[in-house]
């Protein structure tokens, strides 16, 4: 198959990357145990480190568990990219909750009966 957006990756830019072989929940909590100062979200002049990102996709996975979320269950995370929602993403890759995202869009465009 031709992938034609090939044409505008730079010249040093691989057209494919080998991924590893473990849960993008697993390697968070790697990463935030081997390196827990290190950077995880940079919003503006605010840094938040892995071992901060971790404690708080905690707190709401446990919030997330108390209110009977479990594995599997969908939840609707409605939220513009900022650093919450991924922390709302961790916290349900924590329970293996599937996240369904919601953008935050004018209220004539959004169809709310979706959302239960």
């Amino acid at each position: 198959m031709d992938r034609i957006w090939y044409r505008w990756y730079d010249k040093d830019v691989p057209h494919s990357i080998d991924y590893p072989k473990v849960p993008l929940k697993d390697k968070f909590n790697q990463n935030a145990e081997s390196h827990p100062e290190r950077p995880y979200l940079i919003i503006g002049d605010t840094t938040v480190t892995y071992r901060q990102s971790n404690q708080m996709a905690r707190r709401l996975a446990n919030g997330l568990l108390g209110l009977g979320v479990k594995k599997g269950d969908r939840v609707a995370l409605m939220s513009p990219n900022l650093p919450q929602h991924v922390i709302g993403l961790e916290a349900c890759y924590k329970i293996g909750a599937i996240v369904v995202g919601y953008h935050p869009c004018p209220i004539n465009c959004c169809k709310t009966s979706s959302v239960r």
